[in-house]
């Protein structure tokens, strides 16, 4: 009973750290004066469902290797917001640009990689505050079968 609601503590708080990482991108794109976003600021509504939206397509993209990193931290038991924290960052770089750390790059991207870790670090804390803080604690310490 204990391992199916850990899998669903940990399925919330996968969704409230995708919504926070999706709240940051979409705050930080906002406040940006070169894209087309800067419209939706008069309109709150809007505002709520890019969001929404972006929190859907994060959650999508983030889910099997979150799940992957949860089950990781779950086995080994690892509760510190220091592995959460930076292991969220490295998954929104990676999944932001894959591979492509060039040396090259303009500006305009090294924003936009700060903007992806800064919400890939909120979103593994807020994951670590809700669930990570007990990772693997539904397991029970068993007894020794042979006793002396």
């Amino acid at each position: 009973m204990g391992l199916i609601a850990r899998i669903f503590v940990v399925i919330l708080a996968l969704l409230v750290a995708c919504l926070a990482a999706a709240t940051v991108v979409m705050v930080a794109f906002l406040t940006l004066d070169q894209t087309d976003f800067t419209r939706l600021a008069t309109d709150p509504a809007a505002i709520l469902v890019v969001i929404g939206l972006s929190s859907v397509t994060l959650s999508g993209y983030a889910l099997l290797p979150s799940a992957l990193i949860v089950a990781l931290a779950e086995g080994f038991q690892l509760r510190s917001a220091v592995f959460y924290a930076p292991a969220g960052g490295a998954l929104a770089l990676v999944l932001t640009f894959g591979s492509d750390f060039g040396i090259n790059i303009s500006p305009i991207f090294a924003r936009d990689r700060g903007i992806m870790v800064g919400a890939g670090i909120l979103a593994g804390f807020i994951y670590w505050a809700i669930a990570g803080r007990n990772a693997g604690a539904w397991r029970k310490a068993y007894p020794p079968l042979i006793r002396a």
